[in-house]
């Protein structure tokens, strides 16, 4: 079942003008009536009575199903917003936001015990620098009262710099006036692979500058390989011939069809045939951060049954692969036996900022 709406009408003789106006706007009420009734449907199914398999695309429809919850900010910020742009959630924040330590999740309405969620994280407007945006998943959301909650969250907790993990564990929090957070972490860090596509082969055209040309192993991303495109900024490691490693050189070309990569660097050398070597092309880091296309879009899937929890993260063009975290919940953490799904959004102020999020899919578990 996907929570969104779409209608067709076969061709039929052309009425008069009026006829257009009148059965354009009878559509247009019944389509109203539809979304009200899939809103009313959805918040009138309880825990119990949840098994079918749902999917929630991202639409104008299906946004007010999304209820905003504010963890921690400065109470002077305004809320932060959510809208449909490309096919995403957008939350956004403006200028007024100025909280770089604000945290809010968006929930749905009615409650799950043990369920199985995908979620598509998409590119948020940046990443890094001094605006590290945390997006992530919430299950078993428990409204504690007078705004305090508790959660099971699966986030991109950003330290120091490392983009490249994901912090499971239960959050508490007494309020968003107090600004306090306890995190019980369940086990290691979930690690994220990083897009960067695996060298094959070298060759360079001497020249000022000169062109390197490196043959990258096949990806089915469509733009270029791992995504990569002409003008951006990356580093390449090279483990045999190290005068093919660069830091921050820009794309001049790209080959998809054959899987190539040229750059240019400056330096008059001499040219070399096509050789084997071994390394890989990433996006680069800079003092402002990484670009965000190095970890999104991905999808990030968890489920939890009774007290265990397994989650797995992919790039959204590589194929899915097994669980990579599982952890049985302490008797001891007061995690909530049931309750809401939620979308995580932390750390987000800024003028044009946003955290963007994809499809929700929602699988209640019936077994183990």
């Amino acid at each position: 079942m996907s929570v969104d709406t779409e209608a067709a009408d076969g061709p039929g003789p052309p009425p008069p003008v009026h006829g257009k106006r009148r059965s354009f706007v009878d559509g247009l009420v019944i389509v109203a009536l539809g979304i009200a009734l899939v809103v009313l449907v959805w918040r009138d199914t309880s825990a119990s009575t949840r098994s079918e398999t749902l999917t929630i695309v991202p639409s104008n429809e299906t946004r007010p199903l999304w209820k905003q919850h504010t963890i921690t900010a400065v109470p002077s910020d305004p809320a932060h917003t959510m809208t449909v742009v490309g096919g995403s959630y957008r939350v956004n924040s403006t200028a007024a936001n100025t909280d770089g330590n604000q945290r809010e999740l968006w929930t749905l309405d009615g409650e799950y015990t043990d369920v199985d969620v995908t979620v598509r994280i998409d590119r948020p407007s940046s990443l890094g620098g001094a605006f590290s945006p945390q997006p992530g998943l919430a299950l078993r959301y428990h409204d504690d009262g007078n705004g305090a909650g508790r959660a099971l969250i699966i986030d991109s907790n950003i330290w120091s710099r490392n983009y490249d993990r994901m912090i499971i564990g239960l959050w508490k929090w007494p309020g968003p006036a107090v600004g306090k957070v306890s995190i019980s972490e369940l086990g290691a860090p979930l690690l994220l692979e990083e897009r960067k596509a695996g060298i094959l082969g070298v060759a360079r055209s001497a020249g000022d500058p000169a062109t390197d040309v490196y043959a990258v192993a096949p990806s089915s991303a469509p733009s270029g390989p791992d995504g990569f495109e002409v003008g951006d900024r990356v580093d390449i490691a090279t483990a045999v011939d190290r005068s093919y490693a660069h830091r921050n050189v820009e794309i001049s070309a790209i080959d998809r069809d054959n899987g190539l990569i040229s750059v240019r660097h400056p330096g008059v050398t001499s040219a070399a045939p096509f050789h084997t070597e071994v390394g890989v092309v990433k996006f680069h880091y800079s003092d402002a951060g990484v670009d965000p296309r190095a970890f999104y879009p991905r999808y990030v899937r968890a489920r939890i049954v009774g007290s265990t929890v397994q989650v797995k993260s992919w790039l959204v063009e590589r194929p899915e692969p097994g669980w990579q975290f599982s952890e049985t919940i302490p008797s001891g953490l007061d995690v909530p036996a049931s309750g809401q799904i939620g979308l995580v959004s932390n750390h987000l102020h800024g003028a044009g900022r946003f955290i963007a999020f994809g499809p929700v899919t929602i699988r209640p578990v019936t077994t183990p």
